[in-house]
């Protein structure tokens, strides 16, 4: 069995797909941010927030040459409305 990879204290998003690591997909929440209402993101510290950030900043920058390994799937998340 293969060993999981944590990236404990990375916040590059780009980073933890280009290296492999473990992501939990939080792209169910991209229709939620566009339906127009404000959000607070109030969790704890270590709780993803800057993670989350960046996972939308790759995902709106969505430039095929810039990231075509961590956001293809994303787009097409985002096209079909289906993970």
């Amino acid at each position: 069995m293969e060993e999981l990879k944590y990236p404990v204290g990375i916040q590059s998003f780009r980073k933890i797909r280009k290296e492999g690591f473990v992501y939990v997909d939080k792209t169910w929440c991209i229709p939620l941010l566009e339906s127009g209402v404000f959000y607070f993101l109030g969790r704890p510290r270590r709780f993803g927030k800057s993670l989350l950030l960046s996972m939308l900043h790759e995902y709106y920058a969505g430039n095929p040459r810039r990231c075509p390994t961590t956001c293809a799937d994303i787009r097409t998340t985002r096209a079909t409305g289906r993970r």
